[in-house]
């Protein structure tokens, strides 16, 4: 069964949550006590970014505590979280009754393999730390561009139905119609079908230059148009 780890992050509010599922990771909302109740009061309005996917338990436990530890979302307030994940599948509270001693080794082993983990992928901890910090100021520009250009859209489209509704007044007509009367609009030679006229025969009608009337009319064609 593939299970995925992901982050959600609430476009109103910027509150994230680290989470796994063997749902589809867009549509399932999370399950952790804090993230619930702001979603409740906030809404469902997030952006789901997929870290790591694997069927294999101890991939998703190692990755979950890896991302845990970067981001330290037990402690910081930027996340929801208030549990760390473990290799059986479940959570570890963040009041479970670990001593001193333990937490320290926790903390050790994590730093250990994520600074292992950024110097095999980036040579260094500091241009791996410089490069994520990269990576989530990119996104996050992507983020706000891309609502940014949304807002346009709905701006405009909002503009053009506006002005489609002004175009269909009786008095927008008529001011229409006073203009095109005042230029000329499609009268005389600037109608398009100036200088055409219909013909037809016993196989259907057809319209021609009018200076090529006479040159119809003798091959049997009679002027106008056949209904």
């Amino acid at each position: 069964m593939m299970i995925t780890l992901y982050k959600k992050t609430h476009r109103k509010t910027g509150l994230k949550y680290l989470g796994k599922t063997v749902q589809d990771p867009y549509e399932y909302q999370g399950s952790g006590k804090h993230w619930s109740r702001h979603i409740a009061k906030h809404g469902y309005d997030v952006d789901t970014e997929i870290l790591f996917e694997s069927d294999n338990p101890e991939e998703i436990r190692k990755w979950g505590e890896y991302y845990s530890q970067l981001w330290n979302v037990v402690e910081s307030k930027e996340w929801a979280n208030l549990k760390i994940e473990q290799g059986d599948g479940g959570w570890d509270h963040i009041n479970s009754k670990l001593t001193s001693e333990e937490y320290a080794r926790r903390g050790k082993i994590g730093r250990k393999a994520q600074d292992q983990w950024l110097i095999a992928h980036y040579g260094s901890v500091g241009d791996g730390l410089r490069a994520i910090a990269n990576r989530d100021k990119g996104k996050e520009t992507f983020r706000k561009n891309y609502w940014s250009s949304i807002e346009r859209q709905q701006k405009n489209r909002k503009q053009l139905n506006e002005a489609r509704v002004l175009a269909l007044k009786p008095e927008s007509i008529q001011k229409k119609l006073e203009t095109y009367k005042k230029i000329g609009h499609s009268q005389g030679s600037k109608n398009s079908q100036f200088g055409t006229c219909w013909v037809y025969n016993d196989q259907g009608n057809k319209k021609i230059k009018k200076t090529d009337l006479d040159t119809y009319l003798t091959q049997g064609f009679i002027k106008g148009r056949k209904l």
